[in-house]
Parts: structure tokens; C-alpha cells; sequence
């Protein structure tokens, strides 16, 4: 059984998150100085942490319910 396989037995859906692009723009901070010790906010671009880059997330039980 392949990988598509098994996405098509489990059922995936799209992340949230990131809206199945796999990144998502984070913000942080951007460095501490005497003069400024709580930082400036910075935004950066990394991988989804909710499905780890990959774009998708496996259903749980409430999305198989219908309406």
C-alpha cells in the first residue's frame, strides 16, 4: 500500500493552519538591546508546526459527521 493510498483509507483534510501551503509566517523576536530589553517583534516564514509541512491533517471522528 502507498502513501496515497493510506491518505485515501484515513482521510485527510487541508491544515488550518496554514491553508495546505505547509509554511506559515511566525513572529518573534528580533533581538534584545539595553536600550530596548523587550525586543522588536520580527515575522519570519517556517514550516507549519499543526501538520509539519506537509499541507494536510488526518480527520479525526468530528469531521466525519455530516450536517
Amino acid at each position: 500500500m502507498t502513501s496515497e493510498d493510506n491518505k485515501a483509507v484515513l482521510g485527510w483534510n487541508t491544515c488550518p493552519e496554514c491553508e495546505g501551503h505547509g509554511q506559515v509566517w511566525y513572529e518573534g523576536n528580533g533581538g534584545q538591546t539595553i536600550s530596548n530589553p523587550e525586543g522588536r517583534p520580527k515575522e519570519y516564514l517556517d514550516e507549519c508546526e499543526n501538520c509539519n509541512g506537509t499541507g494536510e491533517v488526518m480527520m479525526d471522528e468530528l469531521d466525519w459527521l455530516t450536517e
